[in-house]
């Protein structure tokens, strides 16, 4: 299950030992007690986004956010309450995380491989305001085809289309990439020929071994 988590960058002022420093929080955490003023960067830093979007797998993000770390609360992921403008700022960082799940749903539909490089493009753009989850890939443009052919092509053509878009699926899922238009070039027919021809190859073997 996708959730969403937001750090401080560089919250605790950078002069005070490590150690020192460690031992003032567990000290504070162990008691419940606020963390000191005195151990706090003077000055705003940027707040992160962690976005977990699928078991074992997290990206950071960035945000256009400045928050000092006295005006943090750790605990909870959130501003303090008696920050200035806490309640509006909290608000923010909920509609961000509400809108950040919710469109992920549609973007993992519209995908059947969940490459990394494509999420932090994704989020970036949620954080942005900019969100821009479809696109023009060619498995969309297949369900599309089958949608408008089934009622026009013979079951035969149809049977055909079929058998070369599943080969099409398994070249995708053995190279792990997501066909676009523009991959269609003349280094993916070298490379699909010889994934197809071990294909027959292997379909071959199957047929003899029964």
């Amino acid at each position: 299950m996708a959730y969403v988590n937001f750090y401080i960058d560089k919250p605790f002022d950078p002069s005070i030992d490590k150690k020192k420093l460690k031992s003032i929080i567990e000290n504070c955490d162990r008691k419940s007690k606020p963390y000191p003023k005195t151990i706090f960067n003077p000055k705003a830093n940027a707040l992160y986004l962690f976005f977990t979007y699928e078991k074992g797998r997290r990206l950071k993000v960035r945000t256009n956010i400045k928050v000092k770390g006295e005006q943090w609360n750790f605990k909870e992921g959130c501003f303090r309450s008696h920050t200035s403008g806490s309640l509006e700022l909290n608000n923010e960082l909920n509609d961000l995380t509400t809108k950040l799940l919710k469109n992920y749903s549609r973007f993992k539909e519209e995908r059947s491989i969940i490459r990394e490089e494509e999420v932090k493009a994704f989020t970036l753009s949620v954080v942005n305001g900019n969100v821009v989850i479809s696109r023009n890939t060619f498995e969309k443009a297949t369900e599309q085809f089958f949608e408008k052919k089934r009622n026009i092509l013979t079951e035969g053509t149809f049977k055909e289309y079929r058998t070369v878009f599943k080969s099409l699926k398994e070249f995708e899922q053995k190279y792990n990439l997501t066909l676009k238009f523009e991959d269609f070039n003349q280094v993916f027919f070298n490379t699909y020929e010889l994934f197809h021809g071990e294909q027959k190859k292997s379909l071959r073997y199957n047929q003899g071994a029964v």
